[in-house]
């Protein structure tokens, strides 16, 4: 089959749509449209039926995705080991979403590497909304996402560079693993990648009296406080290492940060660049 029905069908999953399909491939919607009809005859399935805006996938395009993006993975790799990148030349921009841990953590590092062996390249980083990380690889967006590892993504790659679990952090060192269902909280969004935190205090009933977005402004809300929030141990440590921890790793699974990746991007053998210097050079077991 023509690697080009491959990526149509692909795509037109991905982003739901003929004409989002024919601007990200950059061809004519004619094209797009006469390469789903040679698909449905292939198959002898309808593979997309039109709700409103959106294109639905049948069950037989279900099954076929799976093979059709793994195969189209492995293609766009074996590729780009093929192609040469020119880090010191090259004036690439990278859009990163990441979540509050991948920004502190991993970013400050990355940017000071490229700044040494890639001076003319750019990152753009943006702040992770796990609502929307699919949709955003999809239509490019952005190239690549370091976060931890989310629920509804099991159809795209995830590299893993850090491995960790969940303690609580206060003030108050009268909270211990013993009597932390007597305090107050202070809870980060599931929006910000961790699911399992709100998950698991509704689960356990403790009290939250403020919900936040991100982790940025803890720092600022437990100082002076008996409140406690959750967060990973390696975030912890940057946040305020003079804090009080509450060791929750045998109460809350472990977590495990990595890399998604735009599966169809163009510049797949760029991508992988970057993702390999993350790997080598910043990836913590």
């Amino acid at each position: 089959m023509d690697l080009n029905l491959l990526r149509t069908f692909t795509v037109i999953y991905e982003l739901k749509s003929v004409s989002e399909d024919a601007n990200f491939l950059n061809i004519t919607q004619p094209s797009v449209s006469y390469a789903l009809k040679k698909l449905r005859q292939e198959f002898n399935d309808d593979l997309f039926v039109r709700d409103h805006s959106s294109m639905i996938p049948t069950k037989k395009a279900d099954f076929i995705y799976k093979t059709f993006s793994q195969a189209l993975y492995e293609i766009d790799n074996l590729i780009s080991h093929e192609k040469s990148f020119d880090a010191a030349s090259s004036t690439f921009n990278f859009v990163i979403a990441a979540s509050d841990l991948g920004t502190s953590y991993f970013i400050p590092a990355l940017f000071k590497y490229i700044n040494q062996v890639a001076p003319n390249i750019s990152l753009e980083v943006i702040q992770l909304d796990a609502k929307n990380t699919k949709d955003w690889l999809n239509k490019g967006i952005v190239d690549i996402v370091i976060c931890n590892k989310l629920n509804d993504m099991e159809d795209y790659n995830f590299e893993v560079i850090l491995k960790d679990h969940y303690v609580g952090i206060t003030h108050n060192p009268a909270y211990n693993i013993h009597n932390y269902k007597e305090a107050q909280y202070i809870l980060v969004s599931s929006n910000s990648g961790h699911k399992r935190i709100e998950a698991w205090m509704k689960e356990n009933k403790l009290k939250i009296s403020l919900k936040i977005p991100n982790f940025h402004a803890l720092p600022y809300l437990l100082k002076d406080s008996s409140h406690i929030a959750i967060v990973p141990k390696t975030l912890a440590k940057l946040i305020h290492s003079g804090m009080h921890n509450i060791d929750f790793s045998k109460h809350m699974a472990a977590l495990e940060v990595g890399i998604y990746k735009n599966k169809s991007a163009e510049n797949s053998h760029v991508i992988n660049w970057l993702i390999q210097i993350i790997k080598t050079h910043f990836s913590v077991d």
